[in-house]
């Protein structure tokens, strides 16, 4: 969060502006928008891929979003053999980083290993400058990559932090227009009839229960608070009022007994 305070009064407000139209987006042309608006103030970029799946097992999604307005729907690609491809290979580079960003600012077939001609053609524009980061999601055992692209200069220090920063947002908005999480995903405005726990039953608040959503989809307390828009502490001190509210001691429990309550209202 540190790299907030370096950003001016405008630019933070900015900033948070984008942090929460993440959370309203829920149509394609929405996510087009929200990414070819302010967001590219803080990460200008041409192209943005999703691919979100079981890496292990080959069974993947791929999106290719362009964040240029008035570009053809990429997303439509006729082939996605190749895009695949490119994008296991960085997985596996991103995994043996540690799950750390990868910035890159040469040809894609260098970095990967990959022949990326036949990519390129498939969405039209592919440029040398990358970056490639992703989200794990611990309930469904899925990963998620991606992996914005621009042809003009590379992605510098600053940009490349954001992109990290901006991870969860991106991860949330992509996850719900996409539906590449295999239903899995939390709906962070349901109310708690729709989450089906009864007031009497957990006596958690509307605000513990969305924080408890997100625990439950596998983010952590600083995710959870640059989704929300409020910081990590904030997050820490709603999970010690709901551990005692619904008398656990640990994240997992909690998890657990947010499901015993949601299969007791049903």
């Amino acid at each position: 969060m540190a790299l907030l305070g370096k950003l001016s009064g405008n630019q933070q407000d900015q900033f948070l502006s984008i942090m929460f139209e993440s959370l309203t987006v829920d149509r394609r042309s929405q996510l087009c928008l929200w990414l070819q608006g302010d967001f590219q103030r803080f990460l200008p970029h041409e192209l943005l891929m999703v691919v979100i799946g079981d890496f292990a097992a080959d069974r993947l999604k791929v999106e290719v979003l362009s964040s240029v307005p008035g570009d053809p729907n990429v997303g439509a690609c006729r082939n996605r053999e190749n895009l695949q491809s490119i994008s296991e290979a960085l997985f596996g580079r991103w995994k043996s980083n540690g799950r750390r960003m990868l910035a890159f600012d040469g040809p894609w077939a260098h970095m990967s290993g990959v022949d990326c001609s036949s990519a390129a053609g498939e969405t039209g524009r592919i440029g040398p400058f990358t970056m490639a980061h992703g989200l794990r999601d611990e309930r469904s055992g899925e990963d998620a990559l991606y992996i914005a692209l621009r042809s003009d200069r590379p992605f510098d220090d600053h940009q490349r932090k954001m992109f990290t920063l901006l991870m969860p947002n991106i991860d949330h908005a992509c996850r719900r227009v996409v539906a590449l999480a295999g239903g899995h995903g939390y709906e962070p405005h349901a109310s708690r009839a729709a989450l089906a726990i009864p007031d009497d039953d957990s006596g958690l608040s509307a605000r513990e229960v969305e924080i408890l959503g997100w625990v439950r989809a596998g983010k952590t307390n600083q995710e959870i608070g640059m989704i929300l828009g409020i910081s990590p502490f904030t997050v820490k001190n709603h999970m010690q009022r709901i551990f005692r509210k619904i008398d656990v001691i640990n994240r997992t429990q909690a998890v657990a007994k947010f499901e015993g309550y949601r299969r007791a209202a049903q």
